[in-house]
């Protein structure tokens, strides 16, 4: 929220209110042409003042991700649909009851909006941040770093979702564009996910680090990213995960990429 904040503070300053969007730069999406119809329909809905995401059509109960609960449709703006609720990541049985009712996207992230509408809604929910956010921007290229600092920790640290979508879609000021199929959107948010896009290009064992010599038997559908390995060896784990970085080694399958987190945390301690 806080960096989106800024971001539409800066733009408004310049720009006078204004039409923006935000979109996770880390994200897969091979269908641009999908892409670009379904943002041209969150501008329309943009542009009559509401706050906009973007669905994305589930291809199977995943519990990695957030889901979005579709309302009705919006007469007077083809293509929208009200936002019911935000739900967090499920566990694997309401994810299955969330793909079966048919009621259900992925939440992506994905956000447009006007700057006036935004930091209105920031002034209703956060008032502290918002007056915040506006101050760093009217200063940004004024203010030296510890001011800067001192601004920034008013600003709440919360996701958008959070602080903004859910609140505001009580009130119904949220809707949704629920994008194509044939998006091909991925937030990449784990080793599964490299792989399935890797696996796309037909590999059966992907080698992220190809100067690194691997050597896989009876361990199919694997991933391997080690650069700084000498060469890696894999046998008798299917969809193995073998990940190298900076001396710290990640030995995991693919079922339980989800799970790297206390590894994480186990390296920060290292």
């Amino acid at each position: 929220m806080a960096a989106i904040g800024l971001g539409a503070a800066l733009i408004e300053r310049d720009y006078g209110p204004s039409l923006a969007g935000s979109f996770a730069a880390d994200h897969h999406i091979g269908g641009v042409e999908a892409f670009h119809n379904a943002v041209a329909v969150a501008r329309a809905g943009a542009e009559a003042g509401k706050l906009v995401t973007i669905g994305i059509t589930p291809s199977g109960p995943e519990t990695g991700y957030g889901y979005i609960e579709v309302g009705e449709p919006i007469p007077e703006i083809p293509g929208l649909h009200l936002v019911n609720m935000f739900k967090e990541k499920p566990d694997a049985k309401t994810a299955s009851a969330y793909l079966e009712s048919g009621g259900y996207l992925w939440n992506a992230g994905m956000f447009v909006f006007r700057t006036d509408v935004l930091l209105g809604a920031l002034e209703q929910e956060a008032p502290e941040s918002a007056s915040a956010l506006r101050k760093l921007a009217a200063n940004w290229e004024s203010l030296g770093e510890p001011a800067k600092l001192a601004w920034w920790e008013k600003v709440v640290r919360a996701p958008i979702d959070t602080v903004l979508a859910e609140p505001m879609s009580e009130r119904g000021e949220v809707v949704m564009v629920p994008a194509a199929a044939a998006i091909d959107w991925s937030d990449v948010g784990d080793w599964e996910a490299i792989y399935q896009l890797r696996h796309q290009t037909g590999e059966k064992l992907a080698n992220l680090s190809p100067q690194t010599p691997v050597f896989q038997s009876d361990s199919p559908d694997s991933l391997v990213y080690a650069p700084g390995l000498q060469g890696v060896a894999v046998i008798g784990i299917p969809h193995a995960v073998v990940v190298e970085s900076g001396g710290k080694l990640l030995v995991t399958t693919r079922e339980n990429a989800q799970k790297v987190k206390a590894a994480g945390l186990a390296a920060d301690e290292w």
